[in-house]
This record gives structure tokens, C-alpha cells and sequence, in this order.
């Protein structure tokens, strides 16, 4: 079985993509971490069967220091 993996799609996206290709997606990676979490997004993705790996984990588009300078994190 051949499976592949795409990255950065939402809902819109998923839904235009996935019936274009004959490969199911096995994961996905998505902006994710503590400061964004886009739960709708994930679950919708989860839904299809489709993982979701974690993108920023250390935050990246302007909330690296935000989650480097918590104390809990």
C-alpha cells in the first residue's frame, strides 16, 4: 500500500485535494503547539483518517518567544 503525507492544508484545502488523488494522505503536518492549536482543523483532519504531526512545535511565526520564554514550557 503507498501512502503519502502533506503539509499546511485546513479544511478548504483538504476537502479540494483529497478527492484529486488516488494515494491516501497518512499524515499531515499542521502549525501546531501551545499558543495555536487550530482544534476544528485537527479534528476535522483526524476525521478523514488522516495523522497530524505537530509544525512549529517551538511556535515559529512570531511566537517562538512566547513559548521559549514560559516557565511551564
Amino acid at each position: 500500500m503507498r501512502t503519502a503525507g502533506i503539509f499546511c492544508y485546513h479544511i478548504r484545502e483538504t476537502d479540494a485535494f483529497l478527492p484529486k488523488v488516488s494515494i491516501k494522505s497518512a499524515l499531515m503536518q499542521n502549525q501546531i503547539h501551545p499558543y495555536y492549536q487550530d482544534s476544528p482543523v485537527v479534528e476535522y483532519i483526524q476525521n478523514k483518517g488522516i495523522t497530524v504531526q505537530a509544525w512549529y512545535p517551538l511556535g515559529g511565526r512570531g511566537y517562538t518567544s512566547m513559548i521559549l520564554g514560559n516557565p511551564m514550557l
